[in-house]
């Protein structure tokens, strides 16, 4: 598949591609269908420009998609090369679909939009404002969010796909960044990017559109992860699997859903490598096509972290100790700004010093300068809370073929499974291979195969050398 995504960009871009194939990569034929346009009851957002609805194309406009014979007279074209592949995780067998499109400025959204359109569901965009109203000194002027939507708002009207804003602050603030700052207040380290999926943009926002829209509107919620949902198991059934791109693979971050969300969800970028998707940006030519991913936390954009924890949390001052000797080396402003394994921060010299424990109750960071060494290695970690979305436990999983993942990443182990006390309370697991990594509150989410399975939280805190 990945090849022969290549050859159809190299293709694209040389412009070998035949009139009929090249109208099935990019949705241009010469006449177009005029469908009715349903009107929406939902107040339209001040400042966002009205695009034309994906059934609704202007005459001078692409053709949303190619109805399904055409499609497949067009798919192979005289090159022999299998078009619909592109297409793979946009369920074009099932068009045409109703499909809500999380678009978010950035580049893997955008072309999600794109391969819904040509794979001809029946598509409407929107963008959800998360952003904080409260004032931080540096907020304002660093995040990224005025460009997020101008880059939204071209992306549809590019596509010719109608854009709505639905404003979630609130709920993602009562969702998302209080369990945060509960989770780090109770030393603790927080994945607010999970919480933000399964909370947020599978959560609040399909509230949002059941609230807004008849019932059975939406027959799909689609977003750019790096994912794919397998439904040929049998009817109505829906299993999270891996990406073709394990780097990029975000199954880690999606772990948190319930089996109906899973269900509902489309990601039609997880047939491809992130290298691919950018090829695919740029045969698009999306106006976004040479933006940068974000980084950071999910919900800070680029607020300055420490200054985000002090104005919830305060500042604590207590002791840095030496993790070997238990020699007390200077200060720190309170156990909250520090996670396992940090090792920014600390501000001592004859570094680098790493985070590689934490006392709660006595507020004590312990720290060390050996924090890769074989001592600090662990094998093995207790885990509670558990979401399982497949049907099965990680317990009923055949021996050999039990997979986890600490960290968001390409890392991945072989592990085995078995409860402590009892179905549903805690269990412990044991990695073929050893990590430093283990930290309370970070998530484990087990894989079958590639398909996951579910998540659990790590209850274990990694011990101090001198305790």
């Amino acid at each position: 598949t990945i090849q022969q995504n290549r050859a159809i960009m190299e293709c694209v871009r040389a412009g070998r591609v035949e009139a009929g194939a090249r109208r099935a990569i990019t949705g241009c034929p010469p006449h177009g269908r005029r469908t009715e346009r349903r009107r929406s009851s939902v107040p339209w957002p001040r400042g966002v420009g009205r695009g034309r609805a994906a059934s609704e194309p202007a005459s001078t406009a692409p053709r949303a998609s190619l109805d399904k014979t055409e499609a497949s007279r067009t798919a192979s074209g005289s090159s022999g090369l299998d078009y619909s592949r592109l297409l793979e995780c946009c369920e074009p067998d099932a068009a045409p679909l109703n499909v809500a499109v999380l678009v978010s400025g950035g580049v893997d959204s955008s072309v999600a939009l794109q391969l819904l359109k040509r794979a001809g569901h029946k598509l409407r965009a929107f963008y959800l404002q998360i952003w904080f109203e409260e004032a931080f000194d540096n907020y304002w002027g660093e995040c990224p969010w005025e460009d997020d939507l101008r880059y939204v708002q071209q992306v549809c009207e590019q596509a010719g796909v109608e854009l709505e804003v639905v404003p979630l602050t609130k709920e993602y603030w009562d969702r998302v960044v209080s369990y945060s700052i509960d989770e780090i207040k109770a030393g603790c380290t927080p994945n607010p990017d999970m919480m933000c999926n399964s909370k947020i943009k599978f959560g609040a926002f399909v509230d949002h559109l059941e609230a807004s829209y008849p019932a059975g509107e939406w027959d799909r919620i689609a977003s750019g992860h790096y994912a794919r949902v397998d439904r040929e198991s049998g009817p109505g059934a829906a299993t999270l699997c891996m990406s073709q791109d394990s780097k990029k693979d975000q199954t880690y971050f999606l772990a948190s859903l319930r089996p109906d969300q899973v269900a509902r969800c489309m990601f039609p970028i997880g047939c491809f490598p992130k290298d691919e998707v950018r090829a695919l940006a740029s045969a698009f030519a999306l106006p976004n096509r040479d933006r940068k991913d974000s980084q950071g936390i999910c919900f800070l954009g680029k607020v300055n972290f420490d200054e985000f924890i002090e104005k919830h949390l305060g500042t604590m001052e207590g002791p840095l100790v030496e993790d070997e000797t238990g020699e007390v080396l200077g200060t720190h402003r309170g156990y909250w700004f520090h996670t396992i394994g940090q090792r920014k921060g600390i501000g001592l010299s004859h570094g680098p010093w790493y985070v590689s424990s934490k006392d709660i109750e006595q507020n004590v960071v312990y720290i060390s300068r050996n924090y890769d060494s074989e001592s600090r290695e662990r094998s093995s970690f207790l885990c509670h809370g558990f979401n399982w979305i497949a049907g099965r436990t990680a317990a009923e999983v055949a021996e050999g073929g039990l997979r986890c993942k600490v960290r968001h990443g390409p890392g991945i182990y072989d592990c085995v499974f078995c409860w402590v006390d009892g179905e549903g309370g805690t269990a412990r697991v044991d990695i073929r291979g050893k990590d430093h990594g283990f930290a309370p509150g970070q998530y484990a989410v087990f894989y079958d195969g590639c398909t996951c399975i579910g998540s659990a939280v790590i209850r274990s805190m990694p011990e101090p050398l001198t305790s």
